[in-house]
């Protein structure tokens, strides 16, 4: 009888040992996707060289941002860059239109 209930209890420690295990388990999974979900992808930006800004008639000496580029890599929309605030990242910029009011 004594040996039933020394079974039973060590059973039964390893079953609430393993749940608890599963739980914690659990909660570091969630932890782990709320973190990569909150991850944002580092943006860099385009800044167009030399030998570009010659090409385009634009002095060597400005920073210019390059906003939209064609299927060749040549630029189509620029910017030019005064401060480290004027640098943009064209993913987030709004279509423009004439139209538009």
């Amino acid at each position: 009888m004594k040996n039933k209930k020394t079974i039973l209890l060590i059973i039964g420690g390893v079953i609430l040992i393993v749940i608890i295990a599963l739980v914690i388990w659990q909660v570091y999974l969630k932890k782990s996707k709320a973190q990569t979900a909150n991850t944002v992808p580092v943006f860099k930006a385009d800044f167009l060289q030399a030998d570009e800004k010659q090409k385009l008639g634009i002095p060597v000496d400005l920073k210019i941002e390059a906003l939209s580029r064609d299927a060749q890599g040549g630029v189509m929309v620029y910017k030019v860059i005064k401060q480290d605030s004027d640098v943009v990242d064209p993913a987030k910029l709004n279509p423009i239109s004439p139209r538009t009011k």
